[in-house]
């Protein structure tokens, strides 16, 4: 087993609990099961108690031997409880975690979590029945602010009326990489206490054997008996003989020299004992995870086909939206180009005709559009055009509303969630209900971003200057005249052979005709230049608006997919999941 391939997973293993977290927490969408997360969570919070690098010391000794209060000697703070009966007692585990927990496992394999502190005041209380405490099996603590690098096991005590704790007792000792025997200076020598801890020593378990409650021995000469009885009787080695005291108020209490010789031990302990042990169990959190992912990834899927769907209609509707708006600025264009200033200037075109047998000249032309126009036409074009693409394509959008509403919904309904819910699995999203576009507000930032980034005034005024002649901002109108020219270009052919006509007897009706015609063709030229070119910027601007639609459709419902988790990262991390497993 190599260590890399390990810390792969391992590495893999936390980002795709990182990642399926932020999704539950943030998405609006309940698409991964909080209780298997919750569970694959809680599983993945034991890693401490079967990692390689970290070996597992055992206390072993007597019931009442001051196991409990050296575990939370050694670890500055009470977690153990060092008070029960011993026909009660359990084996209790404690190791470093990312958070800290206390799960408590039964006979029955069924376990419940609770806080550590909770855990100990209930101990303390009295709170616990008698029939509870017998059930339980296991007692694991998760301790953040461990900074341990070994796990601590404590043990029932030897002499146990209740036969199921010896039993434990032995089905767990061949699991210890180190065993701390410990011995109570007050009543040492018993021959089963003995004869276990030789037997261990036997068959080369590394060991401390530790005294305890040596503030109540009278003095150096009797310590030292004590130790020599224990290498006598015990075949213990002087130098794996400690002694301390958990008397927070007894000097030289040995703790400090108990923890320095297991952190000597834990830094030279070969992982490679237990690394197949650690690979194991993360194999079945990557199998969770995979089994995870596999429902992530179909639900996804899912709502990538309905969510493209939508989009597709917005885009849709969109396009609809956008020739109904061409047709809009033409029929406004044609109506407006010339302000009220259309009969004045049909009049005049008409007096020139009747006033020259029919003809007109160029310059004629564009001297009575620059009179009646006068230099603040393109600007007044400008506004009003504007003005009204705002208004129609308001009214365009709001038309679909509700229909854009009812779209919205479907595309929830049914989206399989939890497989596990009482429902089947399948609900709609709640909030989607009360979903509403806010139609004012989407439209003001469309056209605040067409304005000033997709063309802006300037542009406008250069679309409607082109046909004046050079493509400039700050044309005027009379600038523009002194330019290419329009008249025959502009009037068409129809209308130049009019110009040409010359007849002495025209009418009135006749002349006035002539003068209408040249104007609405004049008018016609001018839409014609203009359409193509705000075509583009229609576009654009209608685009703003759809996208603005299908942003806060997101923006409300698909919150923690698209920037949290999405289809290729779901893909990539079950790719991983399978390649480092």
């Amino acid at each position: 087993m190599k260590s890399e391939k390990l810390e792969s997973l391992k590495s893999t293993i936390k980002e795709c609990l990182k990642n399926l977290e932020v999704l539950s927490e943030k998405s609006q969408l309940e698409i991964v099961s909080k209780e298997e997360l919750k569970s694959i969570k809680n599983l993945y919070s034991e890693l401490g108690y079967y990692k390689s690098t970290t070996p597992r010391v055992f206390l072993i000794g007597e019931f009442k031997a001051g196991k409990s209060s050296l575990v939370n000697s050694l670890l500055n703070k009470n977690y153990a409880p060092t008070d029960i009966l011993e026909m009660t007692a359990w084996i209790s585990k404690f190791w470093e975690s990312e958070s800290d927990y206390c799960k408590i496992n039964f006979d029955n394999n069924t376990f419940e979590y609770t806080t550590t502190s909770e855990f100990l005041s209930n101990c303390e209380r009295r709170d616990f029945t008698t029939d509870y405490l017998k059930k339980i099996k296991t007692v694991e603590f998760g301790i953040k602010d461990f900074k341990k690098n070994y796990v601590l096991i404590d043990t029932p005590g030897f002499g146990s009326i209740n036969e199921n704790n010896e039993k434990k007792l032995i089905e767990l000792a061949y699991e210890a990489d180190l065993i701390l025997f410990i011995v109570d200076a007050e009543s040492i020598g018993s021959i089963k206490e003995a004869a276990i801890i030789k037997e261990y020593i036997k068959n080369g378990i590394p060991y401390f054997v530790v005294i305890t409650k040596i503030d109540l021995v009278k003095d150096q000469v009797e310590l030292d008996e004590i130790k020599q009885f224990i290498q006598k009787h015990y075949d213990a080695e002087e130098n794996n003989i400690v002694t301390v005291s958990t008397d927070k108020d007894y000097t030289n209490s040995g703790i400090i020299t108990l923890d320095e010789k297991l952190k000597k031990y834990a830094n030279n302990f070969d992982s490679n004992k237990r690394q197949e042990a650690e690979y194991g169990f993360l194999k079945i959190i990557a199998e969770r995870l995979l089994s995870l992912l596999d429902d992530l990834e179909n639900i996804l899927i899912d709502i990538k086909k309905r969510v493209d769907s939508f989009n597709t209609y917005i885009d849709s509707v969109s396009g609809t939206i956008k020739k109904s708006l061409q047709i809009d600025i033409e029929d406004f264009s044609k109506k407006n180009i010339l302000q009220n200033k259309r009969e004045q200037i049909v009049l005049e075109i008409g007096t020139v005709l009747s006033n020259s047998n029919g003809n007109i000249s160029e310059e004629q032309l564009l001297n009575i559009l620059k009179n009646n126009l006068g230099d603040d036409f393109l600007e007044f074009a400008n506004k009003n055009i504007w003005n009204v693409l705002n208004v129609k394509m308001k009214e365009h959008w709001l038309s679909y509303l509700d229909e854009i509403k009812e779209k919205s919904f479907k595309v929830f309904v049914g989206i399989k969630g939890d497989v596990n819910d009482n429902n089947g699995g399948y609900y709609a999203l709640s909030k989607v209900g009360n979903y509403d576009i806010q139609l004012d507000q989407i439209t003001s930032k469309a056209f605040s971003r067409g304005m000033k980034g997709t063309l802006g005034f300037a542009g406008v005024l250069t679309a409607y200057a082109a046909w004046f002649g050079p493509a400039a901002a700050s044309v005027t109108l009379p600038m523009a005249l002194t330019g290419i020219g329009i008249p025959i270009a502009v009037v068409g052919g129809a209308i130049s052979g009019l110009l040409a006509y010359k007849k002495r007897n025209q009418t009135k009706d006749m002349i006035n005709s002539y003068a209408t015609g040249i104007t609405d063709n004049v008018v016609i030229k001018i839409v014609q230049d203009i359409i193509p070119q705000m075509s583009e910027n229609i576009t654009s601007l209608n685009n703003n608006f759809s996208n603005a639609i299908k942003n806060q459709f997101y923006n409300e419902n698909m919150i923690g997919i698209d920037d949290k988790i999405n289809l290729e990262k779901v893909r990539s991390l079950k790719s991983r999941l399978r390649n480092d497993k």
